[in-house]
């Protein structure tokens, strides 16, 4: 395995969407620009939802348009949150050509955050997938509530690989290993990482963490 990781950088999507103060869109420009200016490569720089469920993102399709123009020549990467079909053909229209989606494996998570059964939210993944290779899009899925759901509870482990192996059978660039909430214990975190490690390739694999408990380096470790 490499000694090297990879920072990918969600503020601008997962650390401001729920902000109470909306940013403008100059703003969130800036704000790139000096993540970008850090040496950060990979950047999640907005999700293309409805903007009345989040207002914060309600300006993504101009915030992807001018970040991918202004840094055309620079090595970093600008991926969109997409969560239905909608979203894929505005984050497309946008130039967008790097999308994540997302799995939850709580069924209930899945219901209460995109109105979907987990088993419907597996079905339009694969669909988005297969219209992400058709467009030569490269592809991220974060599999939520990994290890906690706010709702269930603990995530039975046995229940998060097989949804984990059947996601990585579609055939996706990445996959991001989600602690949703920020309640994962860095045993728990490890054991689940060395069962996937065994199935995947650990290089396309990610983890995605919280500092909920103030366990989120530990995590990482």
């Amino acid at each position: 395995m490499s000694n090297q990781i990879t920072i990918y950088e969600v503020g601008p999507r997962d650390g401001l969407q729920n902000e109470k103060v909306l940013w403008d869109t100059a703003s969130k420009l800036r704000f790139v620009d000096h993540l970008v200016d850090a040496g950060l490569t990979e950047i999640e720089l907005t999700s293309f939802v409805h903007p009345k469920a989040v207002p914060q993102m309600a300006d993504a399709d101009e915030v992807m348009r001018a970040s991918l123009a202004k840094y055309a020549d620079r090595p970093v990467r600008f991926t969109g949150l997409v969560l239905n079909e909608r979203g894929y053909d505005r984050a497309l229209a946008a130039g967008c050509n790097s999308m994540a989606f997302g799995v939850a494996v709580s069924n209930t998570f899945s219901q209460q955050n995109t109105r979907m059964s987990n088993k419907e939210a597996l079905a339009l993944t694969e669909r988005l997938i297969r219209r992400a290779w058709a467009d030569n899009v490269r592809v991220r899925v974060y599999l939520m509530t990994a290890w906690v759901c706010p709702f269930e509870g603990p995530t039975p482990p046995p229940k998060t690989l097989a949804y984990a192996e059947e996601i990585w059978q579609m055939g996706i660039d990445e996959f991001a290993i989600a602690d949703t909430i920020g309640h994962a214990h860095p045993l728990e975190v490890g054991r689940l990482f060395d069962l996937l490690g065994r199935r995947m390739d650990m290089r396309r694999l990610a983890a995605h963490l919280h500092d909920t408990q103030a366990l989120g380096l530990a995590n990482a470790a």
